[in-house]
């Protein structure tokens, strides 16, 4: 089913049952609810079994003997005495709760880069020295892979999170399917072509349930104030968002990405209780003036209780400025017969991109950057797709070793299915090619605007790269509204501790 589909699917549920009723373990579901068919959070078949033979067969087992216990002690260790202290508040020796702070903040591993010799998380860091310059403490939790060695201090929470949860039983799959399930399970199978159990999605109540007990615990022992988080709608994030509310602590979300209306977190939110809904933050920080609006004018019931904010792209903000001195300007750029072409790749690659790096001329340089999401082991297939493409000019080592801002800045011209990096290359001035149905979508606005092209085809790519001539971020509004600067990213900040946002 289509992206627009499944939206429209969703708001004619929405605008004809009462969502806001829907009560489990005694909180308001629905979000969840809604976001199970959207983004998979049930897996749509068997877990797939094992690889028997080689290293990879034998990880998992390896993960679970004293020897790798005593490899990853080293490994903290090693960075033990790195700047900031690596492995302060390490989540294996350590409570993620062990000091009082005026702000936590929950963030992803996945999202870190290399700079400067030490691993930057781009949504927590720059927050962290912001918060600092307010006078306001901070503690970072973080859910994903362990890295080191790390640039500021954080507690990696998800093994602790698992082990404390263990402590609780399952219950709600064994009691009676509430009233109204039979109605979302027409409702979920219409999107995921399949029937979804009661047990399968009780389950995932009572583990967002039992998670957030665990927050709820932690939140306290830390006497935060403000808890931060990047993915409202990740269910271990709703798990804190309901915790924290019932802390009395204030929630803001971190806009990580494209929002606006074919987002399914970010749009068709219609009914919501009159308290609005425990999961849902009560500030969204978004990126600039344009996301605000788009969230108010599609979300209704969200504002029931929450209000946004543009606080800006901090991270892009660091950048910005250091780029733009660095970046010749389309007019004062001597000709050249080349081109480089900077492709954000989402899971999958689309065919008519291989097929336009095949036809196009030998000078053009072609930088190939992965997901983030995507570990290098995971992507064995799609390199060699590429390096099978004969082109010299395929790079894909630099692309996804430097930071997508320094790419940006020696880039003419950005390719992408539907990639956020899209908008965040206006801030650069680097107009973007979209070649998916799902990135026409959901940049139609910017595409009416001229602000990115499309194609459809490999011969329409390249003719669209030919004639891809950067533009001037700062004289175009359309672009200013929608990155907010460092001042306003200090006014949000104000307004959120004053409790007037």
């Amino acid at each position: 089913m289509k992206r627009e589909d499944i939206i429209g699917c969703i708001e004619t549920y929405e605008a004809s049952h009462a969502v806001e009723e829907y009560i489990v373990n005694g909180w308001h579901v629905w979000p969840l609810l809604k976001m199970i068919p959207c983004m998979k959070y049930l897996p749509l078949s068997a877990p797939p079994l094992p690889v028997s033979g080689g290293v990879a067969g034998l990880r998992p087992w390896l993960r679970t003997t004293s020897l790798y216990r005593v490899y990853k002690w080293l490994r903290r260790w090693k960075y033990r005495n790195k700047k900031n202290g690596a492995c302060d508040y390490d989540s294996e020796h350590h409570d993620p709760h062990d000091v009082q702070r005026d702000v936590v903040i929950l963030t992803l591993s996945e999202r870190r880069v290399l700079l400067q010799g030490t691993l930057y998380e781009i949504y927590s860091d720059p927050l962290v020295e912001l918060l600092h310059k307010q006078g306001l403490s901070t503690l970072v939790w973080e859910q994903g892979e362990e890295r080191y060695p790390r640039y500021s201090r954080s507690a990696w929470i998800s093994r602790r999170m698992d082990a404390e949860c263990r402590q609780f039983p399952l219950s709600s799959q064994f009691n009676d399917e509430p009233h109204w399930f039979g109605d979302y399970q027409k409702f979920t199978h219409e999107i995921m072509g399949r029937a979804v159990m009661w047990y399968e999605v009780a389950t995932l109540i009572d583990v967002v349930t039992h998670q957030s007990f665990v927050f709820e615990k932690w939140l306290q022992k830390t006497e935060a104030r403000y808890l931060f988080a990047v993915c409202w709608y990740d269910p271990l994030v709703m798990a804190a968002t309901m915790a924290a509310r019932r802390c009395g602590i204030k929630t803001i979300e971190i806009q990580h990405g494209s929002q606006g209306e074919w987002h399914f977190a970010y749009s068709a939110w219609l009914r919501a209780p009159s308290e609005g809904y425990e999961v849902v933050p009560d500030v969204f920080w978004c990126w600039g003036k344009t996301a605000v609006e788009e969230l108010h004018e599609y979300n209704p019931a969200f504002f029931v209780k929450s209000s946004a904010v543009p606080g800006g792209n901090l991270w892009l903000n660091l950048w910005r400025e250091r780029v733009q001195r660095t970046t010749l300007t389309s007019s004062e750029k001597p000709a050249a017969p080349h081109k480089t072409i900077l492709v954000s790749l989402q899971l999958d690659v689309e065919p008519l991109l291989l097929d336009a790096i095949r036809a196009s001329p030998s000078s053009w340089r072609w930088l190939i950057r992965f997901h983030p999401a995507r570990e290098k082991s995971s992507r064995v297939q799609e390199e060699l797709m590429f390096k099978h493409a004969s082109h010299p000019g395929v790079e894909l080592d630099k692309a996804n070793s430097l930071v997508l801002y320094e790419l940006l800045g020696e880039s003419d011209v950005h390719v992408t299915a539907y990639s956020a990096c899209a908008i965040e290359a206006l801030a650069f001035g680097v107009q973007t090619i979209i070649i998916s149905s799902q990135g026409r979508m959901t940049f139609s606005s910017l595409i009416d605007q001229g602000l990115m092209m499309t194609a459809d085809t490999s011969e329409k790519l390249i003719i669209e790269i030919e004639h891809a001539q950067r533009i001037n971020p700062d004289k175009t509004p359309a672009i200013a509204s929608m990155f907010a600067n460092g001042d306003d990213a200090i006014v949000a900040v104000q307004r959120i501790i004053k409790q007037e946002a």
